[in-house]
């Protein structure tokens, strides 16, 4: 039967399309691998998504909801912690002024909305600081 499909998929492009697919999907874990199988790039460059993808639609929200859930924010468990730890030591030690800095980045990144595995600075501009302009 493999055989057979290969050469349909030989004269009919689009059943090679659909192969890849569901092969990619098969082997997708997330809602977003998922999207990225279901979505090709033509060569003009616009996207085309298969009518599978609009099933992945709800779980995408899921993650945009999960992500955005993690988020930073000043008043969290996280923050709490990080200023209880730094109130522990004595103010100018160097333990003190670590877990300052660490709570003034983790500030920044609620300030700006940014996760904390992206780089976030003031004025969300990075031509102020060292990390250079592609930095993100």
């Amino acid at each position: 039967m493999g055989l057979l499909l290969d050469l349909l998929a030989d004269e009919f492009p689009h059943l090679r399309r659909e192969q890849e697919i569901t092969a990619a999907v098969a082997k997708a874990t997330t809602p977003v691998e998922v999207a990225r199988a279901t979505v090709t790039t033509n060569p003009d460059g616009t996207r085309t998504a298969h009518p599978s993808a609009v099933l992945t639609v709800p779980a995408l929200l899921d993650e945009i909801d999960r992500l955005n859930a993690a988020l930073p924010d000043r008043g969290d468990k996280i923050a709490a912690w990080l200023k209880a730890e730094r109130d522990e030591h004595p103010k100018s030690t160097v333990h003190w002024t670590a877990l300052d800095e660490l709570l003034d980045l983790y500030r920044l990144h609620a300030d700006t909305g940014t996760r904390l595995d992206q780089h976030a600075c003031e004025g969300r501009c990075c031509a102020d600081c060292a990390s250079g302009p592609d930095r993100g």
